[in-house]
C-alpha cells in the first residue's frame, strides 16, 4: 500500500476538492457531520466579543459560519474553503437568509487571501487532517489574528495506542485529500511550535462508515483486534463502520 504522505500537496489539494464539491452537498454527509450541542460549545470556546471578526476555516457549507454569523449579528464572519461550487451555494443562502455579516470565500488550501482585516478569532472544524502544509497554515492563522486572539479547533485524533498508524491507512484509502490525523499531544505540541497555548478543550465523537472493499478488507487483515476496538469498529451489511474521538480545543496566539 503506498504510503499517504508520498502525495504531494497539488494532488492533495485537487482530491480533497474534487471530492468536497460533491460530498457536501449530500444528505448523508450533512447528517454525520450535524452536532449543534457539540457546534455550540465549540463556539463557545471561541469566546466571541461584540463588533469582532471571525475566519471560519475550512467552513463547507458554512456549518459554523452561519451559525456563528447568526448566534452574532453584530460580528463579521468570513468563511475560507476550496471547494468552489459549494462556497459559490453559501453565497446564495447568504441573499436568500438575508444576512449582511458573513461573507465566503474561495483559496487555494495553502496560502490564506488577502483580508481587509486581521481578525479576533479563527475556528476550524474537522478539517485540520487534511492540511497538506499545515505549517504554512499555522502561520497564516497567526499572521490574520489580531494580538492575544483564539484560536478554535476541532478536529478527529489519532488514538494514542494506535502505535500502526492504522487511522492514516483507513482515512487515506477514500482520497478525499487526507493528509494526517494527529494524536491529541502531537496536535497541542504544532499549535505550541508555532506560539499558541492551549487554554481549555473538551471531547465529542463522530461516526463514520464506508463501503467495504479489497482495499478495505486488506487493510483490517493486517490490522490487530486491539487497535479496530480502540475505533469501535464494526463490519456489517458490506460497509465498515468506525467511531473517532474529537478534540475541541481553544488556543491564544501568544503576544
Amino acid at each position: 500500500m503506498k504510503d499517504i504522505f508520498e502525495s504531494s500537496p497539488d494532488v492533495l489539494i485537487a482530491e480533497a476538492k474534487g471530492s468536497f464539491n460533491k460530498l457536501f452537498r449530500t444528505s448523508d454527509y450533512q447528517k454525520i457531520i450535524a452536532d449543534d450541542d457539540q457546534l455550540k460549545k465549540l463556539i463557545d470556546l471561541l469566546n466571541v466579543k461584540s463588533h469582532c471578526a471571525y475566519l471560519d476555516l475550512a467552513t463547507g457549507t458554512g456549518y459554523v459560519g452561519f451559525a456563528l454569523a447568526e448566534r452574532y449579528p453584530e460580528c463579521l464572519v468570513v468563511g475560507l474553503d476550496i471547494a468552489n461550487e459549494v462556497i459559490n451555494e453559501n453565497l446564495t443562502q447568504v441573499k436568500e437568509r438575508d444576512l449582511s455579516n458573513i461573507e465566503f470565500r474561495i483559496y487555494d488550501g495553502i496560502t490564506f487571501p488577502d483580508f481587509e482585516t486581521n481578525f479576533d478569532g479563527v475556528i476550524c472544524r474537522y478539517a485540520l487532517h487534511h492540511f497538506p502544509k499545515v505549517h504554512e497554515t499555522l502561520d497564516d492563522i497567526s499572521r490574520v489574528l489580531k494580538e492575544n486572539g483564539r484560536v478554535t479547533i476541532s478536529d478527529a485524533v489519532r488514538n494514542e495506542g494506535d502505535n500502526d498508524n492504522f487511522i492514516n491507512k483507513f482515512q487515506g484509502l477514500k482520497k478525499d485529500g487526507h493528509v494526517k490525523m494527529y494524536t491529541e499531544n502531537e496536535l497541542i505540541a504544532l499549535f505550541r511550535e508555532h506560539d499558541f497555548t492551549e487554554i481549555e478543550s473538551f471531547y465529542s465523537k463522530i461516526t463514520f462508515s464506508r463501503e467495504l472493499d479489497a482495499r478495505y478488507e486488506s487493510l483490517l487483515k493486517s490490522t490487530s483486534p486491539a487497535i479496530k476496538e480502540k475505533y469501535c469498529l464494526l463490519v456489517a451489511d458490506n460497509k465498515v463502520k468506525l467511531t473517532f474521538d474529537i478534540l475541541n480545543a481553544a488556543f491564544v496566539k501568544k503576544p
